[in-house]
């Protein structure tokens, strides 16, 4: 029938074009390479040859959507005309042609051959039909095509087993045939527009679109109203210092609405917040809706300039933040501000609840691909219809307690802050920066008995690597429920998890421009055994959303054909704040509803059998590190903005394939081509870039290029890009005795890089004392005899390691680490010492190694217990001249070079003021997150004890400690650490700074900056000349690996100038 409306198209070409449209549209592809057949018999001689002669040659085929057949077939027939004076250039001569490698992508995909003969043998006398008993191997598809002279068409088609199943074959078989009936039906049908899908399929889809549901006109403060009158005296809300019922909630909330009219605030408006994680982020948030604004949240771990590009773009009405942050916004033109971190006043006031349904809710920045992060607005109705379709599907009642542990700026808090205040629930607020401890989380979900919890699932795998049978047991015995997003689920991390607790996991998906979660999938039970691929499917969709997942032409793709996805329905955001023309590209026109808004999500997904979605990838440069989301063209732009940079580029890769397992391992990597040709400052350009973007998204490694790697089509080759080399540069010599051996097989393990020089340091090479723990557990294990950190700490490569294991095993031995001098590195070179904090070890300064030039020495100074200055001193200056004394018995003259973390700055300072006092050189004064006594009351601390922070820290490294050590570890040391501790706070309470006529360095964790304290001011009276470098982190996680990956170089240069 097709043939007869076509009479002037040849058959055969009228059947590659069909057969080539149906293979372009199973696989998404507008343009791909498919093999053809020629037969390769041009002159005589070939012609009567004996034997087969069939060469394959690759033909390039490009659809058109505004085509119609005919078209496409006169275009390939033509294209084949063409090839056929090539056909005797041999696909392997191609191949080395083109300057392929083995393993490379193949020349083509499937096989297409046009058999211009039949079957069914007509010999005089005898009727026959001939038969294929048995075909080579088939790498893909190979597909022969015979047209027969009534205008029928056979199709032959050969398949790999082990990539087609019987049934899937034959649904694409069945699209081949309604594809002609299509086309017979309607000669004029147009490439792009015909329908791949089956009957049934489009019934399926349809079933598992129809989520259509009626949600009442709410807002997000007229549900938790409505839940605060039904249950005013439960608990609502918590912190480490706070507790509001739900009726000393909502006072709150009210009272701050008030106070936000009152500087100005309309409905409509939107309000910055910069807070810290605490119950008044929380109160902050509800305040803003309360008074019907948008709240958009400010991470105070960006760099300013971040932070100040977001407000220009928002011009938010007010921004509420604390006295210690506010120094960062004062020079913002016009920036009003609300300094919160106490309750209100309460009266009888009216609640306002002056939210509408159509109002924005909230505005989250997101990477953005021009160089400028782009804030999403999300709408009331939008986020409403989340969190009851929440609370319809996981049901939270009255016994439960949610965690607010996510990031303010990632859009899932948005559920952490609300959901449990549309049911009756409890929210408790993990400490700032928790969320990054999984030993910390362990111990606040036991705390507070958490019964819900979110994790990214690389921070997933982080907490699996931390429990125990035991510890699981303790610490998730209340988790009723446990959600991811964020990052593709992997499947065995789930069967992991499942191992180690009772707690059921979900899989949740959803870009921020959707609000947060737009499809669903349990990750248990029988829906986890009955997934095959490597991650969780993101699955079905939630109330009142569509997921559509279309081919380019715009039409849907069949299940188990790749496309890209699309979303519809009441939760798409408004768009992009300021930025129409962005939103307009990304937000668009419905084709299937007439009306409706489309989201184009940029991600590239299928449908399973089961009617579930399964991620595949992005189509764009767009990626998820961690749950991070990062556009790597935003990076690339701002490298390109450094000094002497003509060329950048970002590239996501996993440096360590050993540390590949659960969670995702891949790292940032810029590539910079410099424009003078000269060597670039790597350190120094890192630092900038540090200024300029979040913290994940400052590359880690910085490598210059003579230039970028380019492909045959000189587009940019990501593969040819080199991976950072973390091995040792010089081979010595190689591990030999068992004992060598075996700690260079530990090593290896842990770090992930081959070890292949006796020399290999383990902390040079990325180890830390964490790590240090880790190895010297498993030493313990190998050698059947105790290994202590200590004694990894003194002896850190494999030879010093291997000849302290081959002595004997005596007291001596085991107390390494232990003494008031800690060599962390000893070398020919300069010394660089470095004072313990309150803890009175200094092994974490360890981690220096990598980023000091080995002719550095590295001494940790130490007061070990029980004969250590600060449990037998009775002031601080003691401690100072016992240390003092230690020192020039070490090195009896300058130039010195002085480093401190916490009490150890102040040992640091006061030391370098009594150096300077006998006439010596001062060259370098390093004080990590270092206050003078005289800014807190020390009297006061003393008197209550040890605080919170103080035991909450000493606990976590006792945590740390036991899990490394698994379970072998002795109270002894974290005795001595709390008596340490406790000492500290006594000496400090009659300290006083000495004044020191130098320059020293200051090292600031700006997230825990004490209420009212200036560094500038602080210091001005006790140090000359004062330089000051920010870090993102709180006070206990400046002297963290994380930390150093920052501060380690800075430090380098500066000894060094």
């Amino acid at each position: 029938q097709l043939a007869a409306h076509m009479p002037e198209i040849p058959r055969a070409d009228l059947a590659l074009a069909l057969v080539t449209l149906w293979l372009g549209r199973l696989c998404g592809r507008m343009d791909y390479a498919a093999g053809f057949i020629f037969m390769r018999r041009m002159g005589s001689a070939a012609l009567t040859a004996t034997g087969p002669v069939l060469n394959v040659l690759p033909l390039a085929v490009n659809l058109h959507a505004t085509e119609d057949l005919p078209t496409l077939a006169k275009r390939l027939a033509a294209q084949l005309k063409k090839m056929r004076r090539h056909q005797r250039y041999d696909a392997e001569q191609i191949v080395r042609d083109s300057g392929r490698a083995a393993g490379e992508t193949p020349l083509f995909g499937p096989v297409l051959n046009i058999k211009v003969f039949d079957y069914h043998l007509d010999l005089p006398g005898i009727q026959a039909q001939t038969h294929t008993l048995a075909t080579g191997p088939v790498n893909d598809l190979e597909l022969a095509l015979f047209p027969d002279e009534n205008g029928g068409l056979d199709i032959e088609l050969l398949a790999n087993a082990q990539r087609y199943d019987d049934a899937t074959l034959s649904r694409h078989a069945l699209r081949l045939m309604a594809l002609i009936t299509q086309f017979a039906d309607n000669p004029a049908l147009r490439c792009g527009d015909a329908q791949m899908l089956l009957a049934e399929e489009q019934t399926q889809l349809a079933h598992l679109n129809n989520t259509a549901v009626t949600i009442p006109a709410a807002t997000l403060s007229d549900l938790v109203a409505q839940q605060a009158q039904k249950t005013p005296e439960a608990s609502a809300l918590a912190d480490a210092h706070y507790h509001f019922t739900y009726r000393e909630m909502r006072e709150q909330v009210v009272a701050l609405a008030y106070a936000l009219r009152e500087r100005g605030v309309q409905p409509g408006d939107s309000v910055a917040v910069a807070l810290p994680r605490s119950v008044f982020l929380t109160l902050a948030l509800h305040g803003i809706v309360e008074a019907g604004a948008a709240w958009l949240p400010l991470d105070t771990g960006y760099p300013d300039d971040r932070l100040r590009m977001m407000l220009e773009d928002a011009q938010p009405k007010l921004l509420i933040t604390t006295q210690a942050q506010l120094a960062r916004f004062h020079d913002i033109p016009g920036m009003e501000y609300l300094c919160y971190s106490q309750p209100l006043p309460v009266s009888d006031a009216t609640p306002l609840r002056l939210s509408l349904p159509h109002h924005t809710a909230y505005i989250i920045f997101t990477s953005g691909s021009t160089g400028r992060p782009k804030g999403v607005m999300v709408g009331q109705t939008a986020i409403v219809n989340r969190l009851l379709w929440m609370q319809d599907h996981y049901p939270l009642t009255a016994d439960d307690v949610v965690a607010q542990k996510t990031p303010c700026s990632f859009d899932v808090s948005v559920w952490e802050f609300f959901w449990p205040f549309i049911a009756g629930a409890k929210l408790v607020m993990a400490e700032p920066e928790a969320h990054r401890d999984p030993l910390a989380m362990q111990r606040f979900f036991a705390q507070y008995g958490v019964t819900t919890t979110h994790f990214v699932p690389s921070m997933l795998a982080a907490f699996i690597a931390s429990l125990t049978p035991a510890s699981a047991g303790k610490s998730c015995a209340s988790l009723k429920r446990v959600f991811c997003s964020g990052e593709a689920l992997p499947t065995a991390l789930c069967r992991e998890w499942e191992t180690l607790t009772n707690a059921p996991l979900h899989n949740l998906y959803g870009p921020t421009e959707a609000a947060v979660d737009v499809s669903w999938y349990p990750a248990c039970g029988d829906e986890l055994a009955a997934v095959d691929g490597n991650s969780i499917p993101i699955g079905y969709p939630v109330w009142n959303t569509g997921l559509r997942i279309l081919d380019a032409h715009m039409q849907p793709v069949p299940p188990g054909v790749a496309g890209d996805l699309y979303l519809t329905g009441i939760q798409l955001a408004q768009g992009y704040l300021g930025r129409p023309d962005l939103t307009a590209s990304r937000f668009i026109a419905d084709p299937f509803a007439p009306g409706e808004r489309m989201y184009r999500t940029g991600d590239v997904a299928r449908w399973l059998d089961s009617g579930a979605v399964e991620y595949l990838g992005r189509s764009d440069d767009q990626l998820k590190i961690r749950g991070q989301r990062i556009e790597l063209g935003e990076i690339d732009r701002v490298m390109q903005t450094l000094p002497d940079v003509e060329q950048a580029v970002a590239h996501a890769c996993v440096f360590n394939q050993a540390a590949a397992t659960g969670g995702d391992a891949r790292q940032l990597v810029g590539y910079l081509v410099s424009h003078s040709g000269l060597p670039l400052d790597l350190p120094a350009l890192q630092e900038k870039l540090r200024q300029k973007l979040p913290a994940h998204m400052v590359p880690v490694v910085l490598l210059q290029l003579a230039s970028l790697p380019l492909s045959a089509n000189g587009k940019l080759d990501r593969k040819a890009l080199p991976l950072p080399d973390l091995a040792p540069r010089v081979k010595g010599r190689a591990p030999q005795s068992a004992t060598e051996i075996a700690v260079a097989a530990a090593f290896s393990r842990l770090l992930g890089c081959e070890i292949n020089d006796v020399e290999s340091d383990f902390f040079a090479l990325g180890g830390h004392s964490l790590l240090a723990m880790k190895l010297a557990a498993q030493l313990s294990q190998t050698f059947n005899r105790q290994v202590t950190p200590g004694q990894v700490m003194v002896a850190s490569d494999v030879a010093q390691l291997s000849k302290l294991l081959d002595t004997d095993d005596d007291e001596r031995s085991r107390n390494l680490g232990f003494g008031p001098l800690l060599p962390l590195r000893e070398s020919d070179g300069p010394t660089l010492f470095c004072f313990h904090p309150a803890s009175g070890f200094a092994w974490q300064f360890s981690v220096l190694s990598r980023y000091l030039s080995p002719s550095w020495s590295i001494m940790g100074i130490q007061s070990p217990r029980p004969a250590g200055p600060m449990q037998t001193a009775t002031t601080l200056d003691e401690v100072c001249e016992h240390h003092l004394a230690t020192l020039l018995a070490r090195q009896p003259h300058g130039p010195y070079y002085l480093l401190g973390y916490s009490l150890g700055g102040t040992l640091a300072q006061g030391i370098a003021a009594r150096l300077r006092a006998r006439g010596e050189t001062v060259a370098f004064l390093g004080l990590l997150d270092t206050w003078p006594p005289e800014t807190q009351n020390w009297r006061e601390k003393e008197a209550n004890g040890l605080n919170p922070d103080v035991l909450a820290e000493i606990e976590r490294e006792r945590a740390a400690f036991v899990a490394a050590q698994q379970g072998n570890a002795s109270d002894a040391l974290f005795t001595a650490i709390e008596g340490n501790y406790a000492d500290a706070v006594r000496l400090l309470t009659t300290a006083h700074s000495v004044p020191f006529d130098g320059h020293a360095t200051l090292f600031v964790a700006d997230k825990t900056v004490p209420e009212g304290v200036s560094p500038e001011q602080s210091w001005s009276p006790w140090i000359a000349s004062l330089a000051i470098y920010r870090q993102p982190c709180a006070h206990v996680d400046i002297i963290s690996p994380s930390a150093f990956e920052t501060i380690g170089p800075i430090i380098s240069e500066l000894i060094n100038k």
